[in-house]
Parts: structure tokens; sequence; C-alpha cells
């Protein structure tokens, strides 16, 4: 069967994934399926709706309001029906201009089964959702030397690896740089609460974790992260605090939500970068593949596509996208650090937080020299330092575990 995929596409741009009944009612090709079907949007539709099984009931929900709304059995011309469904839209949906005393019955029986139909979704499907208050679980956890899993019965695991790797597998079984552990409380489906696990990464250490749906998660360092021991059967959803690359695994029946202080991203299958440190004034989202939607708080949705970059201001609550290479952001989870005209007080605070180092500048005039290439992350840091203090003119000294940074003029 063809049809034209120029035509669907367009539709299907709308991210139909995130609608409820409310966008589905207003949105004009849906009804125009429900009220009239063409081969192309039946294909369509049908097409949707199988690869994405969880938007079936409302879209039932939606048709049905549609339906009860549209009087078709009276056998109405198609010019009447559309002038008379212009109507209802208007009257039940359109939220800037209502005319109730217009078609009453039918917006009234409408909205009677829109809340019905909702309360019926929130008792049934989203019964195990629970909102988690993520910035309060955290503060009860201070930063250690080392990287901390703090289970969700509490108890505390210690990695003292510079580089930690952890796999979860099923049934709570969890593998720790190959030693396996079984987590103390069983994983139980429907149990109406998520079991949660909080990993800290403090600086000089970094982390990988892969979860049960294959989704992985790269922490890097002065960053946390809670997530649940196995994702439930509706939805995806983990909280981090610092700096993580992901690559989500797709699956069209949970998306993938990923939340922060100052934002939530919501995916289905992608890679992207999150910067997200307390300290920061900004939030920023960096998609390498994929399409995500970002949320800032306070803010309206953006779409962000590949090899571009959201940032959010959290003072001015301001948002930008931008063009960017990636790879400079996400270089790091690889062991190197890639630098575009960068100025060398940016290089040396990333630095700072990767090798758990202080470093100080002697006098503010090294802080604004700029530096281009690759910087490989070596276990010795002094190596690290060498490659800078060759390459920039600057002078580089250590006394009492403080590092200082001074320009060398003459030698630039």
């Amino acid at each position: 069967m063809k049809f034209n995929l120029l035509t669907v596409g367009i539709y299907y741009m709308k991210d139909y994934i995130f609608f409820s009944e409310i966008d589905f009612i207003d949105d004009e090709y849906f009804c125009e399926w429900v009220n009239r079907p063409s081969e192309k949007s039946q294909v369509f539709w049908e097409e949707f709706i199988r690869k994405n099984p969880d938007k079936s009931k409302r879209i039932e929900i939606a048709k049905l309001i549609i339906k009860s709304m549209v009087p078709v059995e009276t056998g109405l011309s198609k010019e009447e029906i559309d002038s008379l469904w212009t109507k209802i839209r208007r009257s039940t949906i359109d939220r800037r201009k209502r005319n109730w005393r217009l078609f009453y019955p039918l917006a009234a029986a409408g909205i009677l089964i829109l809340l019905a139909s909702i309360w019926w979704i929130n008792s049934e499907s989203h019964k195990n959702y629970e909102v988690v208050d993520y910035s309060q679980l955290l503060s009860a956890h201070t930063a250690k030397q080392d990287v901390e899993l703090i289970m969700a019965d509490k108890t505390k695991l210690k990695i003292s690896e510079i580089e930690s790797e952890l796999k979860y597998i099923a049934n709570g079984q969890l593998v720790i740089n190959s030693d396996k552990f079984i987590q103390q409380e069983a994983v139980k489906r429907n149990s109406g609460k998520e079991l949660l696990n909080t990993i800290i990464v403090p600086r000089g250490n970094r982390a990988n974790i892969t979860f049960t749906d294959g989704t992985k998660l790269w922490l890097n360092s002065g960053s946390r992260a809670i997530y649940p021991v196995e994702f439930s059967d509706l939805k995806r959803e983990i909280y981090i605090q610092g700096e993580g690359y992901l690559e989500v695994t797709h699956d069209e029946s949970r998306p993938f939500t990923v939340k922060t202080d100052q934002m939530d991203i919501k995916v289905l299958g992608t890679s992207f970068n999150i910067i997200a440190n307390p300290e920061d004034a900004t939030t920023k989202v960096i998609l390498v593949k994929g399409k995500v939607i970002a949320k800032p708080i306070n803010s309206t949705e953006v779409i962000l596509l590949p090899n571009q970059m959201i940032s959010f201001d959290k003072e001015k609550q301001k948002t930008v996208v931008t063009e960017v290479n990636v790879d400079d952001y996400i270089s790091w989870k690889d062991g190197l650090l890639l630098c575009n005209s960068e100025k060398l007080e940016s290089l040396v605070r990333r630095l700072e937080k990767f090798y758990d180092q202080k470093i100080i500048f002697s006098d503010e005039s090294a802080k604004f020299f700029c530096l281009s290439g690759k910087l490989e992350l070596k276990d010795n840091f002094d190596e690290v330092l060498q490659v800078i203090a060759t390459t920039a003119p600057v002078k580089i000294k250590t006394e009492n575990n403080t590092i200082y940074i001074s320009s060398n003029k003459l030698k630039w």
C-alpha cells in the first residue's frame, strides 16, 4: 500500500507520542481521521498505534469524545460535518473562544467523558507513579573520597576504583567491577513504589552504569544520580546532578526521562550529554543523535536536534539553543579533553574536578590564554600539567598540595 510519505512525515513531526487526550482532540489531522478516514491517514494512525501501544487508550478516549460531539449517524453531508465540527472545536476546545450556550449538551458530555476517562487512566495505568523529591534524597548524603552506592535498603557500598563500572542484570542482581552483588530488597513489580539507588561520584572519580534495559550512563567527577533498581513497565526515569552522558535504549512503550533541578529531558532512544552542576549558572544539554524534548523549569518545551545545545540560565530564566561541536562536550567519557580556543581558566576548572586538585592562578593574565587541541587525561596528573606548560605561555609549580599557575610572557 502506497501513501504520501512527505505528508505523513509532516504530521509525525508533531511528536504525537507526547500528546494527551486534549491534544489529540484539538489536532486537525487526528480529527479528520476520526470523522473521515482516508487511506493515508488510516495507514499513518494504524502504524502510530502499533509503534506506540501506550497511546492506544488515550486515542480511543479522544475518538470517543470526538464521535460524541459529531452526530455522523444523522446523514449530514461532508460540508455540514466540516461546518459543525469547526463550531464544536471553537466552542468546546479553543480556550480563548468558548460559547457554552452553543452545543452545550455535546460539550458537557464530552467534558464528562474526558474527566472520567482521565481519572480511569490515572487510577489504572499510572497507579505506580509517584512524585520523588530527588533533591531531598541527595541532601542526606555528603561527598566521600570513594564512589559510594546507597542501596534502596540504605545499605552502603564503597567502590575504591577511580573508574567504576556497574551493571544491573535482573531481579536485583548487580555486577560492580566484575564482582556480583544481590540487592537486599527484592524487586517487586506493581508494588506501588520504586526501589531507588543513589550513586555519589566524588571529584577525581568516574563511573559508568548499565541499566537493565541496556541504557548506559557515564557520570563525570563530582556527579550524582538517583535511579530505580529496575525500571517499571510504565516509565523510565532517573535524576542527575553534575555531568552525565547517556546512550538511551529505544523503547517505544516507555519513554525515558532525565530530571535535573532546573530541567527535564524526555527521550525515546538517543545519545546526549547533561551538565547540571549546582554551582554553575546554566544547565546544558548537548544532543549527539536522536531527538529530545527539553523542558526548563517555568519555561516552554524545546525540541533539540543533533549537534545542538540548549542552555538554561537559572537566574535570568532564559533559554538559548546553539549549534555546537558535540565532541568538545562528550570526549571526557573517553579520557580526553578537546579544546577549541578554550580559555585556560575554563580548562583548569574541568581538570580540578577530574583530578580532585586545587589549582590557583598566581596572576589574572594567565587565565585568558586560549588553547586548542586534544589533551589526554592520564593517570599521572603531573604529565598533564607538563603538556599544558609546554603548550601555553605559563609556569606551573606545586606547593603544599596546591598547584599555582602564572604567566610566562617571555616564553610567549
